[in-house]
C-alpha cells in the first residue's frame, strides 16, 4: 500500500521519481492501518486524465500540482512549473480515469456502521419468525448471559400486519438478553430477560409516560417488549458499557469502508463521548485516515462534563473538528413516527410524535448558540421541520448573528410549502439523502397522499444554490456508496441502490456537476470548511476521489459500474484499489 509501489492497477500509476525515506512502513501493530503522514509526499504531481476542479464553472484540468498536501496548480502540464526529472517529486499518471474533489458525506454515524459486523443482521428479513431464528442461532455461539444485539428488522416488510410482541422471541431465547434495533432506530424490542432486568415486566412502571417516546403495551396492559423515540433509553441503558477499544475498533471499521468508497470526509451526528475519545486517541496515534466532521449527541440535554471545553481546535491536518451538536426531533415516515402536521393518510388519527417538546428545542438551540456550537436539528416530517424552523427563527430575535452558526436540518424530508423559503430566509442549510431506502414512492404515497407527497423531497426549494445544500447517506440504515446518491440526484430513481422505483422523488433536471457540488461543496459550506476543502483549487486541501468512470458527465448508468481506483487526503494516498 505505499506510494512507492509503481503500478497500482491498470488504469492508474505512481511513480516517485526519487522515493523519500519517509514513505517507508511505520511501524506498528495495528494491522493494516497507516500513518496518513507517513504517505505524503513534499511534492506530488497528478496528471494524465481529467480533473474536476469544482467550481462553478466545472472547470477541467489535465494536471495539478501539489505541495505539502495543498493544490499548488493546475492546467496543462506544460504550464505547470514542474520539472519530472526533480529529487523528491512523485507522480500519479492517472491513465485516462477520472479525479473529482474528495467527496463527503454529510450524515453518517460512524460507529453505528463499523458495528454492524458485531450485531445479529437483520435486514431483508420478511416475517417475525425469521427474526427469532437469526437470533436464536446466535444465542447458540455465545455464553449463557451475553447479550445479543441486532440491527436491521422492519416490520413493513412482513407479510403478518400483527403487532410486535416479545412473547415468541422471549421463548425461543431465554437465558440471553436480547436487543433488536429497527433499520431506522427509531425502535427496539426486547425479550422478556431486559423486561425484567429493567422493572418493566409487570407492575405501574410500564404506564410511565416517557417525552417523546412509547413504552408499547399489549393488549392485557403489559409491556410487549417493543419501545419507540426516547422509551428505548428505558432498555438500552442497561446493556454493559463498551471498552474503548471496541469503540476504536468499530470507528477504524467505519473508516475502511467510507475510504474504498471514495469518502474523504464524513459529518459523524449523534456522537457519544465515548466516540469524541476513541477520535481523540486515534488521530493522537497517527491512525485517523478521513476527515471527520462530529455532532455530539444533544438529546440529553448539555451536560457539562461532555460539552464543557468545545468546540475543540481543529489539528494541523484539519481531520478531526468536534464543533456542533446535534437534536434528533422525530422518526420516520415509514414507521409514522415523523411528526406530521396533518394526519396520516393510511392511518387516520395518527400524526407520529417529536421527540423533543418546542419548548425543549428552543431551550437547546439556545445552549447551542451560548456554547458556540453549531446546531443539527434532525426533522423528518413537516411538524417537526416547522418546530425547529421556529427555534431557529427566534434565535435570529435573540442574535442576529445567529445565522453565521450555519444551522443545519438534517433529513428533511417532507416540507409544508409555506415553509420552504424559510430554509434560504433564515440561512438555514439543508442536509439531506437521496436515496432513503426505505422510502420509495409507494410507501410515500400511502402515508402521505397525492397533494403532500408533492412536498417530499423538494430539495431545490430549500437552498438557493447547490453549495447551500449538502448530500449524505444517514448510512447505516442507507447505504454508504455516495455514487448510489450521485445516482439518485439526478435520476428519478429512490429504491433500493440503482434499482428503478416508479414516481419521482428527485429532479430529474439535475446535472452531474449539481449532484457533485452536493456531495463536496454544500457539505464543506455546512460545516464552515468552504474556503479549504470542496474544491480542488489553489490553497485547498488535496483531497480527491479518483474513478475509472466519468461520475460527472458520463450517463447516471455508468456509476453502476464505477470503481474507486483511489481515495486522497491532504496529498496522501488513505485508499488504492
Amino acid at each position: 500500500m505505499l506510494l512507492s509501489s509503481l503500478c497500482l492497477l491498470s488504469a492508474l500509476c505512481v511513480a516517485p521519481q526519487d522515493t523519500p525515506a519517509e514513505l517507508s512502513t511505520p511501524a506498528t501493530n495495528e494491522a493494516s492501518v497507516l500513518d496518513p503522514a507517513a504517505l505524503r509526499p513534499q511534492r506530488l504531481l497528478v496528471h494524465g486524465g481529467r480533473i474536476y476542479l469544482g467550481n462553478e464553472n466545472g472547470g477541467v484540468v489535465e494536471a495539478m500540482l501539489i505541495e505539502d498536501g495543498r493544490v499548488l496548480s493546475s492546467g496543462p502540464l506544460s504550464s505547470l512549473d514542474v520539472n519530472l526529472e526533480e529529487p523528491g517529486l512523485s507522480v500519479i499518471d492517472l491513465r485516462g480515469a477520472v479525479a473529482v474533489p474528495g467527496l463527503q458525506d454529510s450524515h453518517a454515524n460512524m460507529e453505528q456502521l463499523g458495528a454492524i459486523g458485531e450485531l445479529v443482521d437483520l435486514r431483508g428479513t420478511e416475517s417475525f419468525d425469521e427474526v427469532i431464528a437469526r437470533v436464536a442461532e446466535a444465542a447458540k455461539a455465545v455464553e449463557v448471559g451475553t447479550w445479543i444485539e441486532g440491527w436491521g428488522w422492519d416490520e413493513a416488510d412482513w407479510a403478518s400486519s400483527a403487532p410486535v410482541h416479545h412473547a415468541a422471541l422471549s421463548d425461543a431465547v431465554r437465558s440471553h438478553p436480547v436487543l433488536l434495533h429497527r433499520i431506522d432506530r427509531d425502535a427496539v424490542l426486547v425479550n422478556h430477560f431486559v423486561l425484567a432486568a429493567a422493572s418493566l415486566d409487570e407492575g405501574a412502571n410500564v404506564h410511565q409516560r416517557i417525552p417523546g417516546g412509547v413504552l408499547v403495551l399489549d393488549e392485557e396492559n403489559k409491556a410487549s417488549g417493543l419501545f419507540l423515540g426516547n422509551a428505548q433509553r428505558l432498555v438500552t441503558s442497561r446493556r454493559p458499557a463498551l471498552e474503548l477499544a471496541r469503540v476504536e475498533k468499530r470507528l477504524l471499521a467505519a473508516q475502511e469502508e467510507f475510504l474504498s468508497l471514495g469518502v474523504t470526509c464524513v459529518h459523524d451526528i449523534g456522537v457519544r463521548p465515548q466516540a469524541i475519545r476513541a477520535y481523540l486517541g486515534l488521530r493522537e496515534r497517527g491512525l485517523l485516515k478521513i476527515r471527520v466532521v462530529a455532532y455530539l449527541d444533544g438529546n440529553d440535554g448539555f451536560n457539562n462534563d461532555v460539552f464543557g471545553g468545545m468546540p475543540y481546535p481543529k489539528d494541523s491536518l484539519d481531520m478531526l473538528q468536534v464543533t456542533g451538536v446535534s437534536f434528533r426531533l422525530d422518526g420516520s415516515l415509514v414507521s409514522r413516527s415523523a411528526a406530521l402536521l396533518q394526519d396520516y393518510s393510511d392511518r387516520p388519527g395518527k400524526r407520529g410524535r417529536l421527540f423533543l417538546t418546542e419548548k425543549e428545542v428552543t431551550n437547546l438551540v439556545h445552549r447551542a448558540w451560548q456554547a458556540g456550537l453549531q446546531p443539527a436539528i434532525g426533522a423528518v416530517g413537516d411538524a417537526a421541520n416547522r418546530v425547529a424552523l421556529d427555534a431557529y427563527s427566534g434565535m435570529l430575535q435573540v442574535d442576529e448573528g445567529f445565522a453565521n452558526l450555519r444551522p443545519r436540518i438534517e433529513h428533511v424530508e417532507l416540507i409544508s410549502p409555506r415553509d420552504f423559503e424559510r430554509f434560504p430566509e433564515l440561512g438555514v442549510t439543508p442536509s439531506m439523502q437521496p436515496l432513503r431506502r426505505e422510502l420509495n414512492a409507494e410507501v410515500l404515497l400511502e402515508r402521505l397522499g397525492e397533494y403532500r407527497v408533492q412536498g417530499a423531497q423538494t430539495w431545490r426549494n430549500q437552498a438557493p444554490g447547490w453549495m447551500q445544500m449538502a448530500h449524505g447517506s444517514n448510512s447505516p440504515a442507507n447505504s454508504p456508496n455516495p455514487l448510489v446518491g450521485m445516482f439518485a440526484a439526478r435520476t428519478e430513481r429512490t429504491a433500493e441502490p440503482f434499482a428503478v422505483a416508479d414516481g419521482a422523488l428527485t429532479a430529474p433536471d439535475t446535472s452531474g456537476l449539481e449532484a457533485l457540488a452536493a456531495h463536496t461543496r454544500g457539505p464543506a459550506y455546512a460545516s464552515h470548511q468552504e474556503e479549504h476543502r470542496g474544491q480542488l483549487l489553489p490553497g485547498f486541501w488535496a483531497d480527491m476521489t479518483v474513478f475509472d468512470k466519468d461520475p460527472v458527465e458520463g450517463p447516471p448508468a455508468d456509476m453502476q459500474k464505477a470503481k474507486v481506483l483511489l481515495t486522497m487526503i491532504n496529498g496522501a494516498i488513505a485508499y488504492r484499489e
